[in-house]
């Protein structure tokens, strides 16, 4: 619960996630832009999002 912080950077917090693009209504204009919220990518991506948080999670040697 502590890990994630909204004034902290979200790459010291979890350092093996990295926000894999997926389709944005305004990306054209904007481009992609990454960390916006659980709901952007739940409304823009429905099911698939839980793809898209697969993807952006790096295994390390564990």
């Amino acid at each position: 619960r502590e890990r994630i912080h909204p004034k902290r950077d979200i790459a010291e917090a979890v350092p093996d996630f990295f926000p894999h693009p997926y389709y944005q209504v305004f990306e054209e204009k904007q481009g992609f832009q990454p960390n916006l919220s659980i709901v952007d990518l739940l409304f823009n991506m429905g099911p698939e999002g839980l793809l898209v948080l697969r993807d952006s999670i790096r295994e390390t040697g564990r």
